[in-house]
């Protein structure tokens, strides 16, 4: 029996299969964008081959199918999103139009170098729904939930009226000012819409996916949820019944990637399509903060490199770093994320010579054509083919689906960076890789160094096709000392989604209100609403009373502030005995992201509960430890450029798949495998650790036992 995780990358789409003693099978096929339901079933074709079985027999065997949904993601990327409209308050119009000031890219908004916070001619990104299909009804609640203005539904018919049949919108999001409080005006505009049944399935209200002040944030967060309900919905039920008449059991359940890091049944993600954005490198951090709890390592940076980006996650005492507000294609979502750092610097981004200056991404050669050395026809210079210049990766790629043409990489740097600077072609090459590095490494420390985590205190995580090839380089150049690579190391997303569990985020209003004044029967009263709601929740996808966990935060900040910080509650009941823990971890969480902390009491805002739970236990399989010696995996000896000498150097390359636990690389070395590439740098050690994982040392420090 397999538990099957599935991550549709811009290149690639992966797999892996984990059986009930901890065996990982891992695979690949080549992403297909016009339908990706055809690559996954592509990809469990292959694997059903593998397994000398046909598909409908593997299937039978499938206990859950884990899947990180890239389809909402590319349409915020591609601006392919539905066409809908928005109904909001008279008076509110532009609320989607004018946006934030602050124009910061990251995830999590932040300023990012190279933008300025006060450039007024900078673009905003375009708004998902356009003014002229914003429209506004008469009514009005107070802060206090009490109806100041009635309904006025005979308008608020016209205007859907005239949304639907003047304007063919596929959808309409509602978001009317205080719902959060009272969502009586907005729950009654999405009954009025089922007039129109095929609009009504697509239409989404805030205060049902996002019950929270801060009307821009709920504003676009209900209103992306709604353009891409007609893409997202779709695909999930397209793919859901696909496998469903290839053999998997009606009782398996799709279970979809969510940003926050959890897993929900395919039903509710196409309901809530903005909950699935970003769910693949999500799926990594998650995969690595899994390993990490069964190597006993707390703190760790998660470096993703595949075909289209570079991903940065962070780890800190188990638990991923998350962001309540995040910001995704300049376009802000008003739900905890996973806190991923993304940056163009995947395996086929595009260097290129503009205005004599080389650049290296966001553009990628993505899966069709690919880079050049891919042999598809790609004619544009990768940071792929510079690895393939420098001799780092030869042969084959993603498990021999690729034969790389060295030739064409060649030609692909020399037309398009070499000659243009003047350059060899080995020059070029090192000049897109240190680029690359350099662009990745600034990634890293808007990751760690900026928000107050030395990463040198912790231990790198490297996965993806390409981030193995990179890792070490970046590591040394960072001061992290340790690196881990796991041995499914390309297709690590698709594990992590595997191994995810089943989570959910209920969230009430509370405040704002100072914590020593807060009303604790109303406060208790939705902390048990929302675990009974989790409770319902989770009983419906079949998980055991036993195996569900909740955890109980405040969202809290200093009066007058707008941004909150989040506390884990020490209890599950709060009393007055509470306050001063819970007033010191505000306080200590406040320095860690401010560096200073006011000396008056704080207030909260909001209170959330985090319902989870593991449909099934996933073991991690160990191995005995052998000898040190990893003499018998060399394959062979080809020279590689190494920027530590300047030079390129015979190097050996190990046969990955065959090193034992406990085998001792030293110095510089390659060990490949049939879908990445490990580069190990002069100076540097590895190890076969039990779990049959490459561990190096980037300082060559560590004394590791010898057979």
């Amino acid at each position: 029996m397999y538990i099957l995780g599935v991550d549709i990358g811009g290149t690639f789409t992966d797999f892996v299969f984990i059986d009930e003693n901890g065996e990982v099978k891992n695979f690949k096929a080549p992403t297909t964008p016009k339908d990706p339901s055809q690559g996954v079933m592509d990809g469990i074709r292959t694997a059903a081959k593998s397994f000398d079985r046909d598909l409908n027999s593997l299937l039978s065997d499938v206990l859950s199918v884990n899947h990180g949904c890239t389809v909402a993601t590319n349409a915020l990327i591609t601006g392919k999103v539905a066409k809908i409209g928005l109904i909001t308050t008279k008076g509110f119009r532009d609320t989607i139009i004018i946006q934030r000031c602050r124009k910061g890219s990251g995830v999590s908004g932040e300023f990012v170098p190279g933008e300025s916070l006060y450039d007024l001619q900078m673009d905003r990104p375009r708004p998902l729904v356009p003014r002229s299909l914003i429209e506004e009804v008469t009514e009005r609640i107070n802060y206090e939930g009490r109806v100041l203005i009635p309904l006025n539904e005979g308008e608020c018919k016209e205007k859907i009226r005239k949304l639907v049949e003047e304007n063919q919108v596929e959808g309409i999001a509602v978001s009317l000012i205080w719902s959060p409080i009272n969502p009586e005006h907005e729950r009654r505009v999405l009954e009025l819409i089922k007039t129109y049944p095929d609009v009504y399935k697509n239409s989404s209200c805030s205060s049902d996916l996002i019950p929270q002040i801060r009307e821009y944030e709920r504003t676009s967060t209900v209103v992306m949820n709604t353009c891409l309900k007609p893409l997202v919905k779709p695909y999930l039920m397209h793919l859901k019944n696909r496998l469903k008449a290839e053999g998997l059991s009606e009782e398996v359940q799709l279970l979809i990637m969510q940003l926050h890091g959890g897993v929900t049944d395919a039903s509710m993600a196409a309901e809530n399509p903005v909950v699935t954005i970003g769910s693949g490198p999500t799926g990594g951090v998650i995969g690595a903060q899994f390993i990490g709890s069964q190597m006993g390592i707390e703190s760790l940076i998660t470096l993703d490199m595949g075909g289209t980006s570079f991903d940065v996650g962070v780890i800190v005492d188990g638990e991923p770093l998350t962001a309540p507000i995040s910001v995704v294609e300049g376009y802000h979502i008003m739900l905890p994320m996973v806190d991923v750092k993304s940056i163009g610097a995947g395996g086929g981004s595009v260097a290129r010579v503009y205005k004599g200056t080389l650049e290296v991404g966001p553009q990628s050669a993505g899966a069709e054509p690919g880079p050049a050395c891919y042999g598809k026809g790609g004619v544009e210079s990768t940071i792929t083919d510079a690895d393939v210049v420098l001799g780092y990766i030869r042969g084959t790629l993603a498990t021999n689906q690729i034969v790389l043409d060295i030739e064409a990489a060649h030609k692909a740097i020399k037309e398009h960076v070499a000659d243009k600077l003047n350059m060899t072609v080995e020059e070029a090459a090192v000049g897109i890789v240190d680029l690359a590095n350099s662009n990745i490494s600034d990634a890293i420390r808007l990751s760690t160094i900026e928000r107050g985590y030395d990463p040198t205190e912790f231990t790198a995580f490297v996965y993806g096709g390409a981030g193995p090839v990179h890792g070490a380089v970046l590591c040394r150049n960072m001061g992290i000392k340790k690196m881990i690579v796991p041995r499914f190391a390309s297709t690590f997303s698709a594990f992590g989604v595997a191994a995810s569990i089943l989570k959910h985020t209920y969230i009430a209003i509370i405040g704002p209100e100072l914590l020593t004044e807060l009303n604790l029967d109303m406060v208790n009263q939705k902390l048990t609403e929302m675990t009974n709601e989790g409770i319902d929740t989770l009983r419906k996808e079949h998980v055991k009373s036993e195996d569900m966990q909740f955890r109980f935060y405040f969202e809290m900040r200093f009066e007058g502030q707008l941004n909150e910080i989040t506390v884990e509650l020490p209890v599950t009941k709060i009393t007055t005995n509470d306050f001063n823990l819970i007033l010191e971890r505000f306080r200590k969480e406040y320095s860690l992201a401010y560096a200073y902390v006011p000396d008056f009491p704080p207030e909260v805002v909001t209170a959330r509960v985090e319902a989870s739970g593991r449909l099934f236990n996933i073991p991690l399989k160990s191995y005995h430890l052998s000898g040190s010696d990893a003499s018998h995996a060399i394959k062979e000896k080809r020279k590689a450029y190494f920027d530590e000498r300047k030079d390129f150097l015979y190097t050996n390359v190990y046969n990955g798949l065959k090193l034992m636990p406990g085998n001792i690389i030293e110095d510089h070395a390659i060990i490949e495998y049939p879908d990445t590439v490990i580069v190990v740098r002069p100076g540097q050690k590895a190890i076969c650790d039990q779990f049959k994982n490459i561990v190096i040392d980037i300082m060559g420090e560590e004394t590791w036992e010898r057979k």
